[in-house]
C-alpha cells in the first residue's frame, strides 16, 4: 500500500511540473529514445516530451541535445515539441 502512495505522489509531482510547461516555452532537451514515428525527449525534471518526425528521422540518436519549443499537448497531456531553428544555420 505504501508503494502505491509513493508512486501516486511521483506521478502527481511530474504532472504538476508538466502543468507549469506552457505552449511556446523553449528549452534544451535530450533524446531519450528514437521511435518509428518520432523521438521521446527528456525535458528535465522527470518530464518526457515527444517530437514527431518531419522527414528527418536519420539525423537523431540517443543522447543528442536539441533546442525545442512546446507547440501543443497530446490527449494524454504529453508535451509535443518542435525543433527551434537556430539563426545563422543553413
Amino acid at each position: 500500500m505504501k508503494e502505491n502512495l509513493s508512486e501516486n505522489k511521483a506521478e502527481e509531482s511530474a504532472s504538476v511540473s508538466t502543468r507549469k510547461l506552457k505552449i511556446g516555452t523553449e528549452m534544451t532537451a535530450t533524446v531519450d529514445h528514437v521511435r518509428a514515428l518520432g523521438l521521446v525527449l527528456d525535458l528535465g525534471g522527470e518530464i518526457r516530451g515527444m517530437y514527431i518526425f518531419q522527414g528527418d528521422k536519420d539525423k537523431f540518436k540517443k543522447g543528442d541535445t536539441l533546442r525545442v519549443k512546446c507547440t501543443s499537448f497530446n490527449t494524454k497531456g504529453v508535451p509535443v515539441m518542435a525543433l527551434v531553428d537556430e539563426e545563422g544555420e543553413e
